[in-house]
């Protein structure tokens, strides 16, 4: 109130200092294009620098003047409206929000409308310049809220104009017409806000579709409707680097992506506002525009596998904000903080790679396993590295024979990614290696599915020859074991035995079933007690339930059970259970080894009885036996 009475313009802190005082012109009026202070008196100059000024405009100015009954001192606030409009019309956004946003804090401290020094027309044209120079620049919280207060204002000037009685009607008519105008603009205003917020949700979801086509059309959609935000050119630089996903490119294509994304990074920073004249706007659409929709964006790229060009985007960004404001902006880096730390961290996983093959390579595949796994421990919720982590490690273990952990790593990475093709090769391989063939033959068919290549088809047909040749070997072993059996019983018909006394044998394995019963019936007495004339024959144990273990258990849970059951049946701790402790040591040297585990699987599977000649093997899942054939 001090300031009012003293007829002195306030300082803001942050705001430009205007001058009020009567008889005095305002000399800082734009910050880039320098307009004429006395725009009124001047329309010439604004139409020749680019404007556009109605001709009734141009003949109410020449009457005022004509009149002298205009005072530039008593009208600075329309002044500065029409100097908002002029640059709302060129295109300067930005300069409409500083000029707009100094008036309503002025307005806001100094109680202007109350003091009635703004009247409600005044105050209802500049949140619509505000509305509109927000959804031009993109910030839709702000523009959400212009806009109610911009219906209340229409609202109260309709509201005043109904209570009018002394008006003509012809004036009534045109006064409800330009209301009617009004409310078009805004409601026109608020559909291209929703628009936005539409488009801007869309190409959002399609960038979680890699489809780069659909990215940049809507891209540039959002640039026609909103030309100085920032986030439409970073989606425009991510649908350029989709168009290049499926492409192995040379070092030329390479560089023409690095110049897209040059131009549509340097777009997006041309849009931020300048640092030393809105110091306020410039951290608030760094941090909402720039920052955190680049940080959206390029984690979706690099969670989708485009890491290369994830890193890409993120180093084309910072490099040309630094060299654009750098300079003067100090805090820039404490600004941009998570855009670094995520950057920083998707360096530190290309490096783990990195040296984790190189291990591999050199032969270390013990060591190469060690790092895949800490790979694997950095970023638990990175499903596409997690995945290429588990392939690499189930090359590893396939490296050293150990092919059911290979299994094992492969159905994992399948599990975190689908459509891996090399994981899916990689689990045939195993399954191969195991048995497996038709297990085998439905990966690679699947893998043809997603990729079409001669190098999957070929292996495809030469595992599906494997799987025929195993099939008619199994054939060729049936036949021999009822040829064998037909063999037997017509030597007892031809020596005088009652064959209508015997059962009626009508395959090999009902003869095999029959044969295992009578053996276990020889084994008992009478009453179910072991005779004492024949040496009682109990089942013997694998070595897999001597170690109480699965038999798809891995090599780590084998030691650690066989040191449990040694601990167990130790002599100096049990000294009557050394035969147990023997067929325990007995049991890890055969399961520690992968060649001696994969002989005693083989020979604990043909032990197993089977039910008919050739039938696909029921087991579960989790068995190293999945998938495959008994034969």
């Amino acid at each position: 109130r001090g300031h009012r009475n003293q007829n002195v313009s306030p300082e803001i802190p942050g705001v430009a200092s205007w001058n009020f005082e009567a008889g005095k012109d305002r000399s800082d009026v734009n910050q880039e294009v320098r307009f004429s202070s006395n725009f009124e008196r001047e329309p010439a100059e604004f139409v020749a620098k680019g404007g556009s000024v109605s001709k009734t405009k141009q003949q109410t100015s020449s009457k005022l003047r004509a009149e002298k009954k205009w005072d530039p001192a008593k009208n600075q606030i329309g002044r500065i409206l029409d100097e908002a409009f002029c640059s709302s019309e060129l295109g300067r956004y930005h300069i409409v929000l500083d000029e707009c946003e100094k008036l309503a804090k002025y307005v806001a401290a100094f109680h202007w409308f109350s003091d009635k020094k703004i009247t409600m027309r005044e105050l209802y044209k500049m949140n619509k310049l505000m509305c509109n120079a927000y959804v031009k620049t993109g910030s839709y919280d702000k523009c959400r809220e212009c806009i109610v207060l911009a219906k209340e204002y229409l609202g109260t000037l309709a509201d005043n104009m109904s209570s009018r009685t002394n008006e003509s009607k012809q004036t009534e008519k045109s006064l409800n017409l330009n209301m009617m105008v009004e409310r078009a603009d805004i409601q026109e205003i608020e559909n291209d806000l929703s628009s936005l917020q539409l488009l801007s949700n869309r190409a959002k979801e399609e960038l979680s579709r890699l489809k780069g086509p659909a990215v940049l059309a809507l891209a540039q959609r959002m640039i026609a409707k909103s030309p100085m935000s920032p986030r439409p050119w970073l989606l425009q630089a991510c649908g350029h680097i989709l168009n290049h996903r499926n492409e192995k490119y040379s070092e030329e294509d390479t560089e023409k992506l690095r110049k897209a994304i040059s131009q549509s990074v340097h777009s997006c920073v041309g849009a931020i506002p300048k640092f030393d004249k809105s110091y306020e706007r410039f951290g608030e659409v760094l941090k909402s525009q720039v920052c955190d929709c680049a940080f959206k964006y390029g984690r979706i790229l690099h969670h989708s596998g485009l890491m290369e060009e994830a890193l890409m985007f993120f180093e084309t960004l910072y490099s040309e904000l630094q060299h654009t404001v750098g300079y003067r902006c100090k805090d820039l880096d404490s600004r941009l903080n998570p855009l670094l730390v995520e950057c920083n961290l998707y360096h530190k996983l290309a490096a783990q790679k990195e040296k984790a093959n190189d291990t591999f390579r050199k032969g270390n595949y013990k060591e190469a396993i060690r790092l895949y796994t800490l790979g694997m421990q950095t970023i638990p919720d990175h499903r596409y590295f997690i995945a290429i982590m588990f392939c690499n490690r189930a090359a590893a273990y396939m490296a050293i024979g150990d092919f059911t952990a290979a299994l094992e790593d492969c159905s994992c990475a399948l599990r975190h990614r689908s459509r891996y093709v090399k994981a899916r090769i990689r689990r045939a391989r195993a399954r191969v290696a195991l048995g497996k063939l038709d297990g085998a033959v439905t990966d690679l068919k699947r893998a043809y599915e997603i990729e079409k290549t001669p190098a999957v088809l070929q292996e495809l047909r030469e595992v599906q020859r494997q799987a025929r040749s195993a099939f008619r070997r199994s054939q060729k072993r049936e036949n021999v074991n009822n040829s064998n059996f037909n063999r037997g019983t017509s030597y007892y018909s031809n020596h005088g035995r009652n064959t209508n006394s015997s059962p009626d044998y009508t395959s090999y394995s009902k003869f095999r079933e029959q044969e295992q019963s009578k053996w276990r019936r020889d084994s008992r007495g009478s009453a179910g007690k072991p005779n004492s004339g024949i040496k009682s024959r109990t089942k013997e144990k694998t070595y897999y339930q001597v170690l109480g273990v699965s038999v798809s258990e891995s090599d780590s849970g084998i030691r650690k059970a066989y040191h449990k059951m040694a601990l167990k049946f130790h002599p100096d701790k049990n000294p009557n259970s050394e035969d147990q402790f023997k067929l325990v040591q007995e049991a890890y040297e055969t399961l520690k080894d992968s060649t001696k585990r994969r002989a005693y699987d083989l020979k604990i599977r043909i032990r197993t009885p089977v039910r008919s000649g050739f039938q696909r093997q029921q087991s579960s899942p989790n068995s190293p036996f999945y998938g495959g054939y008994r034969f």
